[in-house]
């Protein structure tokens, strides 16, 4: 899968961080996600502690990394065993998957993100213009 979220990235091979994040709301895990983030645009993000940070705050902040803009793919999902565990879900009970493709100033791809979330917690909402 590497390989294939390197190439989805940045069109070639090259190193990449994996960030692996649960997130909760009001206390209720909510999202499983990881994010995939090139090396090159963010040095040393793996001697980071960002459990306690926001993270792309922290992206910003640490690194001046700027995202421009996104392309998202929302797709309804029955939670696997891996997934129901992380969200405190059943084996089979309905999610989104949202996959996303995040874009820094001059279109360079900065992020690759797939995130579980929880289909009894979420509403998503997507403005057209």
């Amino acid at each position: 899968q590497s390989l294939a979220v390197e190439a989805a990235l940045t069109g070639k091979r090259e190193h990449v961080y994996e960030v692996r994040r649960l997130q909760f709301m009001a206390g209720v895990p909510v999202t499983v996600s990881t994010s995939f983030i090139p090396a090159a645009i963010a040095p040393g993000l793996d001697k980071i502690d960002i459990e306690q940070e926001f993270f792309y705050d922290l992206l910003e902040q640490r690194f001046g990394l700027a995202f421009l803009r996104a392309e998202e793919v929302l797709e309804p999902v029955i939670a696997d065993d891996v997934v129901a565990g992380h969200l405190g879900l059943r084996t089979g009970a309905p999610a989104f998957l949202v996959e996303r493709h995040s874009f820094l100033v001059g279109d360079v791809p900065g992020e690759f993100r797939q995130a579980y979330m929880r289909g009894d917690r979420y509403r998503y909402r997507i403005e057209l213009r």
